[in-house]
């Protein structure tokens, strides 16, 4: 089976969106959405050290 080709594979999905002419508004759209979840890990991280610290000055 060695040598045999896909048949089921096609180009890769950055050519399908350039393609499709929508590539620049998918990556813009998913670097916006990974921004976003990067500013959410830090706040929820900030209020977690916050809280410890809280904590800590109480006892």
């Amino acid at each position: 089976m060695a040598g045999t080709k896909n048949p089921h594979q096609g180009s890769d999905f950055d050519a399908f969106l350039k393609k499709e002419g929508i590539y620049e508004e998918v990556t813009k759209r998913a670097l916006t959405r990974v921004a976003d979840m990067q500013r959410a890990i830090i706040a929820q991280s900030t209020q977690i050290h916050h809280a410890q610290e809280n904590k800590k000055s109480k006892t």
